[in-house]
């Protein structure tokens, strides 16, 4: 999703987010404002007119060619692959989202003559690896994650994107973040843009229960980030004294009330959103490592001096629990916050109590800007099989690049799902998931995992405090020896 269509959603954000207000608990307790102003963020701010930009190719004969796309498995709604890229599912039939994606599809088969089939695998990477070993050329688009596409392509089997002037890389309705983030040397592999919401849906928010925020009597959360001082410092305590003992069996476990709820594996996300980094490239597009720094070393104690504190923190794989148990608990008014995806919002469908969503924390309130770091290792991106040539490259590129510009209806579809009734329940998730959109980036080190650095340096750092410096110096030679042998290759 881009800049692009977010700018011109502001409006229909309001008036969707108007609809899904519900009465009674909308409002917690002690917003220590009465006359609390409507919402404005840095991004409401007027902006010139955008030139417009036009499609090279507006329409075609391709005489019904068939448009075959591999695909990741869709699975079910709240989870990591309820939306498909191109797909569109008939059992789905009055989700806004998904007949939107039909109604899109439908006018790229009329406009350009061809039949968009999207066939759905377990192991898209090993299906298209195998077919391009064989020289097939059934596909003309791949989907599936980004972390493996770039695997694929060091390995010959997908597009360089730079070399395909049909893309028209320059138009808006690209993914601007993933270039300015992941552009290393002159060879791209991968795109996202309006016709994906994946990338949007593998960010980490922080949902709050919104009845436990009444209950103890807390500051408005929402009012806190618009004031710029939602930080660790802030969530650390809110967490604090919530924890309870509900069964009085003296062990804490899934049963009992816990002020944050989320794992190890994804306390990196938290050090991200401080502003932390693994790697980034110059300006001669050379990827850098940039994790050893005193900046670095001090986001790092400090997410792990919550991430460890128990007296608040409920670790999914400390408590015999998991992910679905932390869902759980929110859900059954024992989780004051819980970290989560953009994806979980729809599995809070049936929560009684009403939940909100949070950026994630920054640093301190001297950071400039809230950030959210896409799961590059989970989010998928187009691809075009390295198999395809002549007129089947060019039919490929333009189709692609059409779905991609007449997306924007089905972007505001996507955002509607996100905030009716049923799913976020409050005016004020409108203006936070603009600013959590707004603020997607993603990390070079993160995506392409040199040396395992985000596992061995960051997340082992955190479970255990006062690491950082040893656990940096056992991987580093590995991660620049892998970074030169990438950069070689992306140069």
């Amino acid at each position: 999703m881009t800049r692009r269509i977010l700018s011109s959603l502001l409006a229909a954000l309001f008036v969707l987010s108007a609809a899904a207000c519900s009465s009674g608990d909308d409002v917690p307790a002690n917003t220590g404002d009465e006359t609390t102003p409507a919402v404005t963020t840095e991004e409401t701010t007027t902006e010139p007119p955008e030139t417009k930009y036009e499609l090279a190719v507006k329409n075609a004969d391709y005489k019904g060619a068939a448009y075959n796309v591999l695909s990741m498995e869709r699975q079910a709604a709240g989870k990591m692959y309820q939306y498909i890229d191109i797909d569109w599912a008939e059992e789905l039939e009055g989700d806004v989202y998904n007949d939107a994606v039909h109604t899109r599809n439908q006018m790229i088969e009329e406009d350009y003559k061809v039949v968009i089939k999207v066939e759905q695998v377990a192991k898209p990477k090993d299906t298209l690896t195998n077919l391009v070993s064989a020289g097939d050329t059934t596909y003309s688009l791949a989907s599936f994650k980004m972390n493996e596409i770039l695997a694929v392509g060091q390995a010959g089997g997908v597009q360089d994107v730079t070399k395909l002037d049909a893309l028209q890389l320059d138009a808006p309705w690209w993914d601007e973040a993933l270039f300015r983030d992941l552009t290393i040397g002159s060879k791209k592999f991968m795109l996202t843009g309006d016709g994906s919401v994946l990338d949007e849906e593998m960010l980490y928010v922080v949902f709050c229960n919104k009845k436990l925020i009444k209950d103890n009597n807390m500051q408005d959360p929402y009012e806190i980030v618009r004031q710029g001082k939602w930080t660790l410092d802030k969530l650390h305590s809110l967490a604090k004294g919530v924890n309870k003992d509900m069964d009085g069996n003296g062990v804490f476990d899934e049963k009992d009330m816990y002020g944050f709820g989320s794992d190890f594996g994804t306390s990196p996300l938290l050090f991200y959103a401080a502003g932390g980094s693994i790697a980034v490239a110059d300006k001669d597009g050379a990827p850098q490592l940039t994790l050893m720094s005193e900046k670095n070393a001090a986001i790092i104690e400090r997410v792990a001096t919550f991430h460890n504190d128990k007296s608040s923190v409920a670790n999914a794989s400390q408590i015999n629990g998991s992910w679905t148990a932390l869902s759980n608990m929110l859900m059954e008014d024992r989780l004051l916050f819980r970290q989560g995806n953009v994806y979980n919002i729809p599995g809070y469908r049936e929560m009684i109590s009403d939940f909100g969503v949070l950026p994630l924390p920054k640093y301190t309130e001297d950071q400039e800007n809230y950030r959210h770091v896409v799961a590059s290792q989970y989010a998928t991106a187009f691809s075009l099989p390295a198999t395809l040539s002549g007129e089947a490259l060019e039919r490929a590129c333009v189709i692609l690049t059409a779905i991609n510009a007449n997306s924007e209806d089905a972007v505001v579809a996507y955002y509607e799902v996100n905030l009716k009734s049923k799913n976020a329940r409050d005016a004020a998730s409108a203006d936070m998931l603009e600013i959590i959109f707004n603020s997607k980036c993603y990390d070079l080190g993160k995506t392409f995992d040199w040396a395992k650095m985000e596992t061995n340096a960051v997340t082992n750092a955190i479970k255990a405090p006062g690491t950082f410096v040893s656990k940096y110096d056992a991987n580093k030679e590995k991660a620049e020896t892998e970074m030169a042998k990438t950069y070689d290759f992306f140069k």
